[in-house]
């Protein structure tokens, strides 16, 4: 028997990154709150062929948000290796499918593209990831313009504990 074990770093010395797992980071806040509107949204309204969905946003270079969030979820319905389920408003904890998402959105915002293959490897089958991968930039990307022009609409879990 040989020592082939590898040795990770213990929790005390690695810092997690709190804008993927902590709910109350703002923009995390905002656009997750944005996934579980817009994806309860979407689950009433008639169910989108996400593959015209793809040639139009790739043609039009103003498709909206929901436009993106209806490709995604479409495909991650066709192509998704597991169920992408969002918690219903205000819940302050994230579900599996928010955590890929922060998680994706985190490795976007930090220009860490072997991170973001590897998320989207690890959530799609092997012939949707390069669609899934065009629309998860696209939705990140319709969110960043959405903040920037202050047209989100989306509280963060904090604001909705104020009202609610």
């Amino acid at each position: 028997m040989t020592n082939d074990i590898l040795a990770f770093p213990s929790q005390r010395n690695v810092a997690p990154d709190e804008s993927v797992v902590r709910v109350g980071h703002a923009a995390v806040d905002r656009r997750i709150i944005g996934l579980r509107q817009l994806a309860r949204h979407l689950l009433i309204t008639p169910k989108q062929d996400w593959e015209l969905a793809c040639r139009v946003i790739a043609v039009d270079g103003c498709a909206t948000l929901q436009a993106y969030a209806g490709a995604v979820l479409g495909a991650l319905d066709t192509f998704g290796v597991r169920q992408t389920v969002f918690f219903e408003l205000p819940a302050r904890e994230l579900s599996d499918g928010e955590r890929w998402f922060a998680a994706v959105f985190a490795a976007l915002d930090n220009n860490d593209d072997h991170s973001f293959a590897a998320l989207i490897g690890f959530r799609a089958s092997q012939p949707g990831r390069r669609r899934l991968a065009f629309l998860v930039r696209g939705l990140h990307e319709a969110f960043a313009q959405a903040e920037c022009c202050c047209a989100t609409g989306f509280a963060t879990v904090d604001e909705l504990d104020q009202v609610g």
